[in-house]
């Protein structure tokens, strides 16, 4: 699996879509980052482009940072966004996911949770992995 930012491609001058079909071309997974701040709006037109979207909960840079509460709804816009389109692309959500969060963010939409700190810094860390395994993801 390979991803890349949206906003990285744009400001390279890059067409997402043939970055997307490139990636694919290799026998690779293809999948479109953006961090918070950005629109979600904005990966639309590439859904049908995608084998994963991956929504940033934090912005990158360091570990341990909350997860960021309008990633819900950005979740569920981005859900409703692929059925409407008829789309089979996954989501990804990577920064804050913990034990207490990991059901509410694959109830939001997201079949992808990436996780670090809450298993790392886990006294215990294969019951924080168990926990969240065991997470509903839809």
């Amino acid at each position: 699996m390979i991803s890349f930012h949206l906003e990285a491609a744009i400001m390279a001058g890059q067409d997402p879509s043939a970055l997307l079909a490139h990636i694919r071309s290799l026998g690779v997974k293809a999948g479109l980052v953006i961090n918070p701040d950005v629109p979600v709006e904005k990966l639309y037109p590439y859904l049908k482009d995608a084998d994963y979207i991956l929504l940033m909960s934090v912005f990158a840079g360091f570990g341990g940072q909350a997860f960021i509460e309008a990633t819900y709804g950005r979740l569920r816009a981005l859900r409703s966004e692929i059925s409407r389109q008829g789309v089979s692309c996954l989501v990804e959500v990577d920064g804050g996911v913990t034990t207490a969060n990991a059901d509410a963010i694959a109830a939001a939409g997201a079949q992808i949770l990436v996780t670090g700190s809450a298993v790392f810094h886990a006294k215990d860390r294969r019951k924080a992995v168990a926990a969240i395994k065991g997470t509903q993801i839809i």
